[in-house]
C-alpha cells in the first residue's frame, strides 16, 4: 500500500501488482480482499491498478471473476490486466472479456494476435532491447500496415532471449551495445553469464542490433 501510494502520488501512469502467493491456493473472497484492501489504502483518484497473472512465478492466478467483480465495484480504478502466463487462449480471452481493461501481454510472440484481439500492448522485460521492433509492429498495426515480417523477427530474437537468464543476458547485451562492461553486474541471486553464455550470447548480440538498428533507420 506504502509503494502504490507514493508511485501514485508521483505520478505514474499504474501500479502492477501480483496477487498474495505466500500462501497456496487463496480463496476468491481472500484474493477479492486483498485488492479492495489496496484500492482503499492507497485512497487516491489517481490510482490505475493492474492485476499481475504471472502463475508461473506466483503459483496463484487472478482469476475471472475477481476481476470481474473489481471492476465492477471500482471502475474508475481498476486499469487493466499484464497476463505474464504465456497461454495464448488466456490472453485472448481476457480481451473478449474485458474489452474495457487495458489487456498487456508479457511476451513479444503474442504482440501482433493481443492487438488484433483488441489488446493494449506489451510488458516485457526483453523490451529493453526489443523496444524499437515492438514499437515498429505496433505502429505497422495501426497504419493497417505490413507487420507480419517484423512480428516474426520479434517472435524469434523473443525466442532466442529465453534461452539465457533473463537479467543477466539483457545487461550482458545493453552493456556490449554501450561498451559499458560495468553494467554487467548483477545483485543475488542472479549471477553473471559464464563463459559458454557469453560466447552463445555472442551471436546473437550481432543480429539483434541490426535488427534493432534498421527498426530505427
Amino acid at each position: 500500500i506504502q509503494l502504490s501510494t507514493h508511485a501514485t502520488e508521483n505520478g505514474v501512469g499504474g501500479v502492477l501488482v501480483v496477487p498474495p502467493f505466500h500462501f497456496i491456493d487463496p480463496a476468491e473472497d481472500g484474493l477479492l480482499a486483498t485488492y479492495e484492501r489496496i484500492i482503499a489504502g492507497v485512497d487516491s483518484p489517481d490510482l490505475r491498478l493492474y492485476f499481475y497473472h504471472y502463475p508461473n512465478l506466483t503459483d496463484v492466478p487472478v482469476p475471472f471473476p475477481v476481476i470481474e467483480t473489481l471492476y465492477e465495484r471500482y471502475p474508475q480504478r481498476v486499469a487493466g490486466i499484464k497476463d505474464s502466463g504465456n497461454e495464448w487462449d488466456h490472453q485472448d480471452a481476457l480481451c473478449s472479456s474485458f474489452p474495457d481493461l487495458q489487456v498487456f501481454t508479457g511476451s513479444e510472440r503474442h504482440l501482433t494476435p493481443l492487438l488484433r484481439a483488441g489488446g493494449a500492448g506489451c510488458i516485457s522485460a526483453t523490451v529493453n532491447v526489443t523496444a524499437p521492433l515492438a514499437q515498429q509492429v505496433v505502429r505497422d498495426w495501426k497504419t493497417d500496415a505490413q507487420f507480419a515480417s517484423t512480428q516474426s523477427t520479434l517472435t524469434e530474437l523473443r525466442t532466442r532471449l529465453s534461452q539465457f537468464p533473463t537479467i543477466p543476458a539483457l545487461k550482458q547485451l545493453i552493456a556490449w551495445r554501450h561498451d559499458r562492461p560495468e553494467w554487467t553486474r548483477v545483485r543475488p541471486p542472479q549471477a553473471p553469464l559464464d563463459d559458454d553464455e557469453k560466447n552463445r550470447l555472442q551471436s546473437l548480440h550481432e543480429t539483434l542490433w541490426a535488427e534493432v538498428d534498421q527498426a530505427l533507420a
